[in-house]
């Protein structure tokens, strides 16, 4: 043992003999570690082992773009924002590595340099594009025109074939050329025919709203156009147009208040108490409120604009039906279903009127059998391949308990109208019924993609969501 210790402290008096330091063990690691991460010891991690060699050496200035990327891998935002910033002062920065450093302030609560970085990074072809959905919508739900378009324009440079984000550029367009918006909606269709319905119905709607000189009339009538197509945040900013080109149009601040609501920019009602103080008589104007009480729970108030509306426009069998259900929903379900049979005998011919009595009935419990059975049925055989007579048909079923039956009918009405986040919504109470979590799930989850974040919907399908049994 005495031999063996002589032997190893030998080299070890030789070299310092000669002014030979010995080799710092935890750098030798640190260095390893840096050149092969699966190297590194079990209690050193890639960003110890950059701190450790660049305190050694420090003229190794080019480990801070790795030591940067090792800072943020490790959550570490202070050393990462230094390790990276130091890079980039120094031009060692790629476009990963500029990606990398917007994270990080992102991560930290500066969205606002995080998006100039990312901005900044739109005409570099090395630059990673994965972050461009995110920015772009964060920009566009900030309004922030210009910048989301330049987004759209930098990600079709990387993307020319992408008719996704031509079509989101094509709707943007409309702020400021409806000839470039419909152009660019024209190279969506071409590149996915799936979008020729949408760019057909949109150019027809330019058409008619340019008819008009006034602005605030054409950005008015496309956004309402946008909205229907399930776009309600382009809808909003052209609304919103509208309201700047003529700040006494009433019709325009109600549908800027509705959009607002429904894309969380608060609840809308200072817009909408605008509107009704340039034009209370005005049936938009009345209904737009009256959707407002409904949503805030407050079905009195709701029930006097329907009340309005169904006096002012008999005729109307929206209108009638509307006030049937404003009536149930203030507590007096008798009185509501009395308008209901009034407004059928009114509009027998009419297949919806026959849906909102089945539909009534299903859900106001008022004779579900007697009544809301055979009116789904004369539905069907007016309209008999409507998702309309045939949801209607699904929940008269629900209501009996049929649970069979009325997952067959929904799921026809699915087939016709695939994109119906209520009809998936329908299904999944019925497999809830039916004890089929799995499927309840998915159908849950196919229908908060296809609804706007805050629809009213999606509180009733968060909640069956949690109900859930774990997977």
């Amino acid at each position: 043992m005495k031999k063996m210790k002589a032997k190893t402290l030998l080299p070890l008096l030789l070299a310092l003999a000669l002014g030979i330091a010995p080799v710092d063990i935890s750098l030798s690691a640190a260095q390893r570690c840096l050149y092969n991460p699966a190297d590194c010891p079990a209690d050193l991690t890639p960003l110890q082992a950059h701190e450790i060699v660049l305190a050694d050496q420090p003229w190794r200035v080019d480990l801070y773009p790795s030591a940067g990327r090792s800072a943020f891998a490790q959550g570490d935002w202070p050393a990462a924002i230094d390790y990276l910033t130091q890079a980039e002062a120094l031009d060692l920065l790629d476009a990963d590595g500029l990606h990398t450093l917007s994270l990080v302030y992102d991560n930290t609560g500066d969205s606002e340099t995080a998006i100039q970085r990312w901005l900044t990074l739109l005409d570099d072809p090395q630059a990673p594009i994965d972050h461009l959905p995110a920015l772009y919508q964060r920009l566009l739900n900030d309004f922030r025109v210009e910048e989301s378009l330049r987004v759209l324009q930098g990600w079709l440079a990387r993307e020319p074939e992408n008719a996704a984000v031509w079509v989101q550029l094509g709707l943007l367009q409309f702020t400021q050329s409806h000839a470039e918006a419909l152009r660019s909606l024209q190279t969506a269709a071409t590149l996915d025919p799936a979008y020729q319905p949408l760019a057909r119905q949109v150019d027809l709607v330019s058409a008619q709203a340019l008819l008009s000189p006034e602005a605030a009339y054409q950005q008015l009538t496309i956004g309402r156009e946008l909205a229907n197509q399930g776009y309600p945040l382009q809808a909003e900013i052209l609304i919103a147009q509208a309201v700047k080109a003529d700040p006494n149009y009433a019709e325009a601040w109600a549908l800027l208040g509705e959009m607002q609501q429904l894309n969380g920019h608060g609840d809308g009602l200072m817009a909408l108490e605008n509107a009704m103080g340039l034009n209370p008589d005005s049936p938009l104007v009345q209904s737009l409120l009256a959707v407002y009480w409904q949503r805030q729970g407050d079905a009195a108030q709701a029930l006097d604009f329907y009340r309005q509306l169904a006096q002012a426009e008999p005729q109307s069998l929206h209108w009638q039906v509307e006030l049937a259900r404003a009536t149930a929903d203030s507590g007096d379900i008798p009185a509501g279903y009395a308008i209901m049979q009034a407004a059928v005998e009114t509009f027998s011919d009419q297949t919806q009127a026959w849906v909102a009595l089945a539909d009534f009935c299903a859900t106001y419990g008022m004779e579900v059998s007697a009544v809301g059975l055979p009116a789904a049925r004369q539905a069907l055989l007016l309209e008999p391949e409507t998702p309309q007579a045939l949801t209607a048909m699904g929940n008269v079923l629900f209501a009996l308990t049929d649970f069979d039956s009325a997952q067959r009918y929904y799921e026809h009405a699915l087939e016709i109208e695939p994109d119906s986040p209520a009809l998936h919504y329908a299904l999944a109470r019925v497999k809830v019924q039916k004890q089929q979590p799995a499927s309840a799930r998915y159908h849950l989850q196919q229908a908060l993609t296809l609804l706007p974040p805050n629809a009213a919907l999606v509180t009733s399908i968060e909640r069956m969501l949690e109900s859930l049994p774990a997977q």
